[in-house]
Formats: structure tokens, sequence, C-alpha cells
């Protein structure tokens, strides 16, 4: 699919995570309490463990975003084409 989102600059995505992240964070509480009714945990271990840690994980795709590994070909800006060498048979 080539949406919005495919579209956006590696910047942009990281910003949109990063707002995310926050947002988780400053909601933790709500989410905690939505998280308990769906899983039947005690809220204490949604809001100390599971709200944390997925903020915790979405900054850490936010990171990655804008980090390369390998070779890149040249392309548009708003595409990014690696190179991948992989052993075939």
């Amino acid at each position: 699919e080539r949406g919005d989102w495919s579209l956006s600059s590696p910047a942009k995505r990281k910003a949109v995570l990063n707002k995310l992240a926050d947002l988780m964070e400053a909601h933790a509480e709500e989410l905690a309490l939505l998280e308990t009714l769906d899983t039947g945990k005690p809220i204490r271990h949604s809001l100390r463990d599971d709200i944390p840690g997925a903020a915790r994980a979405i900054r850490w795709y936010a990171e990655a975003i804008d980090k390369v590994y390998g070779e890149v070909a040249t392309t548009s800006s708003h595409e990014l084409a690696m190179i991948v060498r992989e052993p075939v048979g």
C-alpha cells in the first residue's frame, strides 16, 4: 500500500512514533486500566510493565527508522532500496 505513512520521510515517521510514545506515557493510567480490563492482569503490572514497555519498544523502533545497516542503492528521496546478499541454492 502506498499510503501517507509509506510516503513519509524517515524523520517524520520517527517524530510520529516518538509522539505516540510521549502520549502513551502521558496517559499511562488510562491505558493501564484498558489493558487490565482486556487481559485481567493486576493494574499495577499493566502500569509498571506493559505500558512503559510498549512505549520503550516504540521509541526503539523510532530510533531504528533512520539507521541503515548494509548497502543502499540510489533512489528518490521518498524511497529506500537496500542491497541484500543472500546465499542461493
